[in-house]
């Protein structure tokens, strides 16, 4: 298991630096989704499963609470 770990540590050496890097990305594609003022009020639903696909995108599990 230490060889494990060791090997991870040596491929990810900042782990926590990926992370933000792609919650950064998700986040600006979602700012996107949200800043498109071409959407009308009817579209609001479309708008939000645009947001949840791109949460999809990045491992992000859409629950079951709204099964758009």
């Amino acid at each position: 298991m230490e060889l494990y770990k060791d090997i991870l540590m040596h491929l990810l050496p900042n782990p926590s630096e990926i992370v933000e890097m792609k919650c950064f990305q998700a986040l600006c594609k979602i700012k996107a989704v949200l800043d498109d003022e071409s959407f009308e009020d009817a579209d609001c639903y479309a708008t939000i499963e645009e947001v949840l696909c791109v949460l999809e995108s990045f491992g992000s599990n859409r629950g079951t609470r709204h099964p758009f």
